[in-house]
């Protein structure tokens, strides 16, 4: 380790580190990069980052004050080079604002912007050629078989509500126009209606299916979910997509250790009518259905649900960012108007922004804890709310 003089980003955050080793301290060019950055951009994130490890005094003063000087302080601690007694006593306030982090990458897929006051999935119309006659010709077909299918849900509902809830759903987006048929919606929103007729068709007893449906209406769901299969990859923006998400499918590790934390805030994120649009929540809930009934590899269902939160928590931590930027504070759980106004969120909107990160702390940084950008972004949201709380209780 202590040859890589050329090293300017050490990320070793949440992890069982009790010591240090003293070679670490010959790594100067790390000491120089996170001295580089440019004050309050989230192009670079460059440095040592120790935080939340049972490292012993002095590293919890050394690293308090934030980049930059955390990384000097903890190097020249190792090299033998810091007395202790010349830390300014002032230096964990030295930065009043905590240092912002590299804004992650949006996935492409469902992704969000305030509108009326809450977040909701952003517009994302088809454009490319396809043919016409083709898909026109399809979707009659698809949205006939669609109503058989919502006949046969009504013998089931109480059997299988999270079945009747999605083809619910998928019936709504396809009952536009084909030119106005938002692709992206269908796409995503299909995924779990491919999921539920994977898990019905093979049954997984695993999972919490527990009656088989009967020979028609298993027809029907199956019939459902191949037509839509030829209907979305009859869009370009279809195939790109479908292409995409089997080009990023996560490793089996990744996947188990996100996939619990993913449908509980799923769970939590269609219930919250003040926060999210009825559109948003219809597909957070068709996710959650798809991802109870079936596994998270399923149709691509896992990646949709990974790509919706992600973006949603990048989303969310544009809104802190703006109300961070303001020298807005979080008062009694609710953000001050200046940067409500500006973000374009209602007031109660805001609280229950609020109250989701606070109600789903644990699940969240389970989810995004195999993904560095992303766990250091909701990190920084998160202790941001914890500061602006202690400054008002203070």
């Amino acid at each position: 380790m202590g040859g890589l003089r050329n090293l300017k980003f050490l990320d070793v955050q949440n992890n069982s580190l009790d010591r240090l080793p003293s070679e670490l301290g010959r790594l100067t060019t790390l000491t120089a990069a996170a001295a580089s950055r440019l004050a309050n951009t989230r192009r670079l994130k460059d440095g040592l980052y120790l935080e939340r490890n049972p490292l012993p005094d002095p590293f919890p003063r050394l690293i308090a004050s934030g980049q930059p000087a955390a990384t000097a302080n903890v190097l020249a601690w190792l090299r033998g080079e810091l007395d202790l007694s010349s830390l300014s006593a002032n230096n964990a306030s030295a930065n009043e604002k905590l240092p912002i982090p590299l804004e992650p990458a949006i996935e492409r897929g469902p992704s969000f912007q305030v509108t009326r006051g809450k977040y909701d999935l952003i517009a994302d119309p088809e454009v490319g050629e396809f043919d016409y006659s083709a898909q026109e010709t399809l979707l009659r077909r698809l949205r006939k078989q669609v109503a058989l299918l919502q006949q046969e849900n009504l013998k089931v509902g109480n059997q299988h509500p999270l079945l009747v809830r999605t083809i619910d759903e998928y019936a709504l987006l396809i009952s536009s126009p084909l030119a106005e048929i938002d692709v992206l919606d269908v796409w995503s929103v299909g995924t779990s209606v491919l999921a539920q007729a994977y898990a019905f068709e093979r049954q997984d007893g695993h999972r919490t299916i527990s009656e088989p449906l009967e020979p028609v209406h298993l027809a029907l769901l199956i019939e459902v979910s191949r037509l839509h299969g030829g209907f979305i990859l009859g869009f370009p923006k279809g195939l790109e997509l479908t292409e995409r998400s089997d080009a990023a499918r996560m490793a089996p590790d990744t996947a188990r250790i996100i996939e619990p934390s993913a449908f509980e805030i799923l769970s939590s994120f269609s219930k919250q009518r003040r926060l999210f649009s009825d559109r948003a929540r219809g597909l957070a809930d068709a996710l959650e259905a798809g991802l109870l009934t079936a596994s998270w590899n399923t149709a691509r269902v896992g990646h949709v649900s990974y790509v919706m939160l992600r973006n949603f928590l990048i989303a969310a931590g544009k809104t802190v960012l703006l109300a961070n930027d303001q020298s807005s504070t979080a008062v009694g759980g609710i953000l001050l108007s200046a940067a409500i106004q500006t973000s374009g969120l209602t007031p109660e909107a805001a609280v229950q922004l609020l109250d989701f990160i606070r109600a789903n702390t644990a699940a969240i940084l389970s989810f995004v804890a195999p993904f560095p950008e992303l766990r250091a972004w909701v990190e920084w949201m998160i202790n941001h709310f914890d500061e602006q709380e202690k400054k008002t209780k203070g």
